[in-house]
């Protein structure tokens, strides 16, 4: 899956589980469970490695309910400071 696919297909994805789901009624538990199910019968005949099915499952999660980008370089061992600078 190109990077554009990817980008599209977690677009797609974010907009229709904001739309159907009731996100204040799921624990995190039961998002998730929502989140793999929507992501396995949208890939449904399509390859990609497990790898990325967990990436898009965790980005789509995280998105909602977590920190988006900051959570991915949060997970990162390697990186040891963030520094977010702002205009205002």
């Amino acid at each position: 899956m190109s990077e554009e696919e990817k980008k599209a297909f977690l677009y797609e994805a974010k907009q229709y589980i904001v739309a159907y789901l009731d996100l204040s009624r799921l624990s995190d538990a039961e998002l998730e469970s929502k989140i793999e199910e929507i992501v396995e019968s949208q890939l449904e005949g399509r390859y990609i490695t497990i790898e990325e099915r967990v990436n898009l499952v965790y980005e789509l999660f995280s998105s909602i309910r977590g920190l988006g980008l900051l959570d991915i370089i949060i997970k990162d061992d390697d990186i040891t400071e963030v520094m977010i600078n702002s205009k205002y």
